[in-house]
């Protein structure tokens, strides 16, 4: 009788994986238990898993570009009006052209250029990291994944991503812009830290440290947590091994892309 009621309460809790829902497997995979999020992608997955996701990133990162421009684009000109690195007429210049650049950004068609060109970028960033999950999951991990699962897996993971400091970013995702819009409009400014940048100067912006610095942050940790029970669940291994993978995969990355930073720092230092 025992082992009956433990295969009955296994088929049960079976059943309701399979049948989770998005939202429900969204609420899971960040609140709940991201274990039986992914493990209820892993039985049944479809387009939705990570169209739907994407284009919520793309809406709020949208929103969040349009609520904060103002402020972007002031301090874009203080920085310009203050370089020592400029002449005035390279400063007159480079000016002159960001108000040619807004009077033509009220313009339908190029407002909706760029919001095409976001969504884009938002896609083609998903599928380079859904293709590197899926390269750790089966390559690495010997697991059995299909591709729209990893896709989906890494459009999840994107509404905790925080790829660079402030806003005009790439995928700054959803939750980070959720809590950084209202404290950049309160405050006026974009340098809102949610990083360890917090104990470095400012003055050391654009070089290496402090590059690496703003790479971890509090939503970047969050993220590599449930990224390594996904990618654990869908390679059917234990957390701790996929951790390993996908920490250091980051970790590269991270290094890789603070040191591209630190060799374009532009001219306006």
């Amino acid at each position: 009788m025992p082992e009956e009621h433990n295969l009955s309460t296994e088929s049960v809790e079976a059943s309701e994986v399979y049948q989770m829902g998005l939202a429900a497997r969204l609420a899971n995979f960040f609140l709940g238990s991201t274990s039986k999020a992914v493990q209820a992608l892993k039985a049944r997955s479809s387009w939705q898993d990570w169209v739907i996701p994407v284009l919520v990133t793309f809406l709020v990162t949208a929103g969040f570009g349009r609520l904060t421009k103002d402020i972007v684009i002031s301090e874009v000109k203080q920085k310009i009006a203050t370089s020592t690195r400029l002449t005035e007429e390279q400063q007159r210049m480079i000016l002159d052209r960001m108000e040619q650049q807004q009077e033509l950004a009220k313009k339908p068609t190029y407002m909706l250029r760029g919001y095409a060109i976001s969504l884009v970028s938002i896609l083609l960033v998903t599928v380079v990291v859904g293709g590197i999950l899926m390269f750790l999951v089966n390559v690495v991990l010997g697991g059995n994944a299909r591709f729209v699962q990893t896709l989906a897996l890494a459009s999840w993971g994107s509404w905790l991503a925080h790829l660079t400091q402030g806003p005009g970013t790439l995928l700054i995702g959803l939750f980070p812009a959720v809590v950084k819009a209202p404290l950049i409009l309160s405050k006026g400014t974009t340098d809102v830290v949610t990083s360890l940048a917090v104990l470095l100067p400012a003055s050391m912006k654009g070089q290496f440290l402090y590059a690496l610095a703003t790479k971890i942050d509090l939503f970047n940790i969050w993220q590599l947590a449930v990224m390594s029970v996904g990618v654990g669940v869908l390679a059917g291994t234990s957390t701790k091994k996929a951790a390993w993978w996908v920490v250091g995969t980051w970790v590269l990355w991270a290094v890789l892309a603070s040191a591209l930073v630190a060799l374009l720092k532009g001219p306006l230092g």
